[in-house]
């Protein structure tokens, strides 16, 4: 009988884990709000994002996944001096996540991604008299952390904080805009959501 109850404890720890197994498909969405300041030679931007997206994903191991995710995102800035930028970007993108387990259902993962967006701005004075608009693409490559608490065997909340990424813009109106490394790893850069393994 002890030996039993010896083999079923050592054997615990891999049945709490089965959540994340090779051959598991996942679908997933998220909610990201940002809020965030830059200011510099007399002038002070605000920042309100608001961004909803989905992915969907496949164990490739029983750590790491690949996957593709849409995300629809808005911006509103307004400038020192009353400028308002309304700016609306669509992404489509191809990841690869690799888990870290922690505990019994709680995962570390680290998701590297390529995405592809499309942006249309939109700029006003303190009247609403159109300023400027203008369409562009923007290319990204970047690392984002995140960790994942399973409920259920098959349902998860997620978190992502932060984002390593270099990005490079193209504008409709100017031929090309150098790429800007941004690293931002604080809560005005986080996103919550769920997802379902099956």
């Amino acid at each position: 009988m002890k030996k039993i109850l010896t083999v079923i404890a050592l054997c615990a720890p891999l049945f709490a884990l089965a959540q994340i197994e090779k051959g598991k498909t996942f679908i997933s969405g998220t909610l990201q709000l940002e809020n965030y300041s830059n200011g510099g030679d007399g002038y002070n931007t605000k920042t309100t994002s608001f961004a909803i997206g989905a992915s969907v994903g496949r164990l490739l191991t029983d750590r790491f996944a690949i996957g593709i995710t849409p995300v629809v995102q808005t911006n509103v800035s307004t400038t020192t001096g009353d400028f308002k930028t309304h700016e609306t970007q669509v992404n489509i993108g191809a990841f690869g996540r690799y888990y870290f387990p922690v505990g019994e259902r709680f995962y570390f993962h680290l998701d590297g991604g390529v995405d592809l967006g499309f942006v249309k701005s939109r700029t006003e004075n303190a009247g609403g008299t159109l300023i400027s608009e203008s369409e562009g693409k923007e290319y990204r490559i970047g690392v984002r952390p995140g960790a994942s608490y399973f409920l259920t065997d098959k349902v998860a909340l997620q978190a992502f904080i932060g984002d390593v990424s270099f990005q490079s813009i193209i504008d409709s109106d100017v031929d090309n805009k150098p790429g800007i490394f941004t690293f931002k790893f604080d809560i005005t850069s986080i996103a919550f959501g769920a997802s379902v393994y099956f």
